[in-house]
């Protein structure tokens, strides 16, 4: 998995993303901070207190996370023009 490299793909991603890593996952949140700054449409969103499981550690936190983020793309007018 460490030599696999996506970075010239990034710029194709054209849809709402949101990158999440736990406060104490010291292993990934350099990466994922870069990745959510490489994305055009990205959020980055840290759980506090939360290591690299964040499922398992932060359920909840989790859940809220996801909800607000879906909630603010169905916003979006490309979206809103759907329903």
């Amino acid at each position: 998995m460490m030599k696999l490299d996506f970075s010239d793909s990034l710029n194709q991603v054209s849809c709402p993303v949101l990158v999440i890593c736990g406060e104490k996952d010291k292993a990934n949140k350099k990466a994922s901070i870069e990745l959510a700054h490489s994305l055009k449409y990205s959020k980055f969103k840290e759980i506090p207190e939360t290591g690299h499981e964040v499922n398992l550690e932060s359920p909840e936190k989790l859940a809220s996370l996801l909800r607000e983020f879906y909630i603010s793309i169905w916003q979006l007018p490309v979206y809103k023009a759907q329903s």
